[in-house]
């Protein structure tokens, strides 16, 4: 019986393609390693996105103040105490039935602050929710807009 006995060429080119192979795969695990670190990076990254989005939403949520007034007088209040009340064009209850108060508040020529600080106020109370909020810009002047909100207290 006779032994294959393998020469030195064939040696060295078995080891070569045995090298090749392996730098081959080395590559490839470190693409693949890379790509995997990017992933997780960008993963990171959305989380804490919504880790700052939910501790902002937790915020605007948790009301714990609740009106115990008559809702019409509260909006009265908080219109003068926002010095509005020459731009109150209307101010109308609405018959609801059930356990609910309802008006309708229509203000004129409001600045973007002056409603932002209105809503916010009026929003702050657990038991009133907004069933409309209709805001329209001014034509003669882009600068300002008419604000109708439908406020619902709940009782």
């Amino acid at each position: 019986m006779q032994k294959n006995k393998l020469s030195k060429n064939e040696v060295y080119m078995i080891l070569i393609f045995i090298g090749a192979i392996f730098i081959l795969f080395y590559w490839t695990k470190l693409y693949f390693d890379n790509k995997y670190e990017k992933k997780l990076a960008e993963i990171n990254q959305l989380q804490e996105q919504y880790k700052k989005v939910y501790s902002l939403y937790s915020k605007t949520i948790n009301k714990t103040e609740k009106l115990n007034e008559s809702l019409l007088v509260f909006i009265q209040d908080t219109v003068s105490k926002h010095n509005l009340s020459d731009k109150m064009a209307s101010l109308k209850p609405q018959n609801i039935s059930g356990s609910y108060e309802s008006v309708i508040l229509r203000l004129e020529n409001l600045g973007l602050n002056e409603t932002v600080d209105i809503i916010k106020d009026i929003d702050k109370f657990s038991n009133i929710k907004f069933n409309q909020i209709n805001q329209s810009r001014r034509f003669d002047n882009e600068k300002k807009a008419d604000l109708v909100v439908e406020i619902v207290k709940l009782k």
